[in-house]
This record gives C-alpha cells, sequence and structure tokens, in this order.
C-alpha cells in the first residue's frame, strides 16, 4: 500500500487565518464559529475579553465567559502568535536563511501523574497528532517530519526528559513503520448518518469513529482487530465514564468507520474522547504488533 500524507479538510485554515483549534478549549465548531464572526487570528482574540468571545460564539451550548477565562484563551493566543511572530534578531542569531517553527504540546495526565494522552501541533502548519501515554520518540519524530531537520550523528536533536521509553537523544529521525491516526469523531441519531451534537435524555445514538490507515504498515489484504472505546467527561466535573466499546476485524484500507453504540448518559455537556487500537488479527504479523490513536472530539449535550 502506497504511504501517503493526508490532511483532512477541517485543520486546514482560511487564508490569512491562524490555526485556532491550536488553543486548548477549542475545536473545529468554535473556530469556524469565531471565524464566522471575523476572528481570525490570536491576535484578535487575545485583544477581546472573555465576554466579548462569549458572545460572538453565543450559539454554541454550554461555552460561557467563565469557562473561556478559566481555559484562559486569552493568554494561550498571546503566547501563540509571540510564537509565530518572533523576529530573529531576538536571538541573537543571522538572519540570513533562516525561519522558525513553534509546536504546541498538550498533556492530559491521570490522577497519579501519568500521561493519559498527548497530543502535539504544528503551529505554521495546523497538522496535529494525538495518541495514548506518553512516547518521546513519537513526539521526537512529529518535530523532526514537521520542521523538516536535517540532523546529523554529531548534532542531536533533542535531549528530552529521561523516560522508560527513551533513553538517549536523537542522531537520525526514528522509524515510523506505522501510524495509526484517528481523524474524526461523530455523533449520530439511531438509524441516521448525519452528526448531530445534542440529543434528549434517554435518546439513543452513536458514535462513528474514522480511522486513516495510509500509514498503518502491515502486508496488503491484511486482517486487523480492532478495539474502540468511547469516552466522555462531564465538563462540570466528575470522572471520564465509558460511553461504549466496540471490537472486531478489518480488512487494511486507506480508511475505515467504526460504530461505536453510546449509553445512556445523564443530562449535561460532555467532551467526548475515542481511542483506537489495532493490532494484527490472529496468525498473522506486522513489523509493528500494535498501533494506538487518541482523538478529542467535539462537545456532546444531553438535554
Amino acid at each position: 500500500m502506497t504511504s501517503k500524507q493526508l490532511r483532512p479538510l477541517d485543520t486546514i485554515a482560511a487564508p490569512g487565518a491562524d490555526n485556532l483549534r491550536s488553543i486548548n478549549g477549542i475545536g473545529p465548531a468554535v473556530e469556524r464559529r469565531l471565524n464566522d464572526a471575523g476572528i481570525r487570528t490570536f491576535v484578535q482574540l487575545a485583544a477581546l475579553s472573555p465576554d466579548e468571545i462569549a458572545t460572538a460564539v453565543a450559539n454554541v451550548a454550554g461555552l460561557s465567559a467563565k469557562r473561556i477565562a478559566e481555559q484562559d484563551w486569552i493568554s494561550q493566543a498571546r503566547a501563540l502568535d509571540q510564537a509565530l511572530t518572533i523576529q530573529p534578531q531576538e536571538t541573537g542569531t543571522p538572519t540570513g536563511g533562516q525561519r522558525h517553527e513553534a509546536f504546541t504540546v498538550h498533556l492530559v495526565l491521570n490522577d497519579d501523574n501519568g500521561v493519559h494522552h498527548t497530543r502535539v501541533e504544528h503551529i505554521r502548519g495546523g497538522e496535529k497528532e494525538t495518541w495514548a501515554g506518553w512516547h518521546a520518540d513519537r513526539l521526537a519524530g512529529f518535530i523532526v517530519d514537521h520542521a523538516t531537520l536535517r540532523l546529523t550523528p554529531a548534532e542531536p536533536m533533542l535531549a528530552l526528559a529521561a523516560t522508560d521509553d527513551y533513553a538517549a537523544p536523537l542522531s537520525a529521525p526514528p522509524q515510523r513503520t506505522s501510524i495509526l491516526r484517528l481523524r474524526d469523531l461523530a455523533t449520530l441519531p439511531a438509524g441516521d448518518q448525519e452528526a448531530r451534537g445534542s440529543f434528549g435524555y434517554g435518546e439513543a445514538f452513536g458514535v462513528r469513529l474514522t480511522l486513516d490507515l495510509t500509514e498503518v504498515s502491515a502486508a496488503v489484504e491484511a486482517r486487523l482487530d480492532y478495539t474502540a472505546v468511547v469516552y466522555a467527561k462531564k465538563l462540570d466535573g466528575g470522572p471520564r465514564q465509558i460511553v461504549g466499546e466496540a471490537t472486531g476485524t478489518i480488512l487494511l484500507a486507506d480508511q475505515i468507520s467504526l460504530s461505536v453504540t453510546g449509553a445512556a448518559l445523564a443530562r449535561g455537556m460532555y467532551r467526548l474522547e475515542a481511542a483506537v487500537t489495532l493490532k494484527p488479527a490472529s496468525g498473522q504479523s506486522a513489523p509493528r504488533p500494535e498501533v494506538m490513536a487518541w482523538l478529542e472530539g467535539d462537545l456532546l449535550q444531553i438535554y
């Protein structure tokens, strides 16, 4: 299978616009509302108050000035704008042929400070990846790829904090033989294919997960076993809970959709997350025995 880089449509910013989804708390739907209100750059967002931002996205359920202030959108926007606009003279280095690359890393931690999942984003290009746990080699590989670094043994790229799965700085791009990407999480009414973000209490719904397997290394026509788990976390507090699980076997293809039946949720506003694991079906082998992907979806309202 030919390996190629895909960029989903919802990650392509309008000309002259910044990638507002780099800000923790802003998803595709909120970014569209901000853009519709004329807020397209980090500078514009940083110049507003939480009340003004909440007014601009008034039609997005569950998004208040208080929540915007708690997530500190304004400071995030200011920091991201500074990362994009840093000038060469500020670094004390010559200007000839240089460029600057900025990345954000967002970690979700468990109660014991273990890493639940990692998200990294390339600010200039808007590409991002999310995976379960902490994998320093994957983080370094993302930076190498998207900054198009040229490395030599005498110039190791990173000296990341030591972890169980990372013992030495990299001197060359890591081998990324198998990468699974979870592109979309959509909530659908039972028997319908049109996604919705709100459901009545007790109304049956399902979750559709779209997987990109273009970089999953396996034999042509390989069969892969999958496990998909969808979680929900209530915005006003409370533990993360499992909405639904699904297991099965798929044939390798560039793109796959999986369906997960949703469980009943109490009334409220939730953030949905999904984790998918693929491994060779029984009796088969692959260069990498298991690949995982994680995605944080949009908000779900149960009214």
